[in-house]
């Protein structure tokens, strides 16, 4: 296994609009993908709240151009990295509790 790509999964840059439940602050944050493989991903959350390392949240992700997604589209997501920034935005790496969730939903 090489050291220095732990990942299991190749991510694909996309970028899609897509919200974060976070249930520490029972709140919607917006944000957007920043690429996406069928074991996690990388969001760029809009939002001064602190996410946490360790934090389950649920993703939704807007792949196709719905009005409305439902609960169904929620995925969820474990916090593996937040890099915070001077802004209020910060970047989250997330792991699916269920590997190709969110790709399955993508192919949908």
């Amino acid at each position: 296994m090489d050291t220095k790509n732990r990942r299991r999964h190749e991510r694909t840059a996309v970028t899609r609009p897509a919200k974060v439940y976070h249930a520490g602050s029972a709140r919607y944050l917006s944000g957007y993908t920043r690429d996406v493989s069928a074991g996690g991903a990388l969001l760029e959350v809009d939002s001064p709240r602190a996410i946490e390392v360790g934090d389950m949240i649920e993703v939704v992700v807007a792949w196709h151009d719905r009005a409305l997604l439902s609960a169904a589209d929620l995925v969820k997501a474990r916090v593996t990295r937040v890099l915070r920034t001077d802004t209020p935005r910060q970047y989250v790496g997330v792991a699916f509790e269920s590997a190709g969730a969110v790709t399955a939903r993508r192919a949908a």
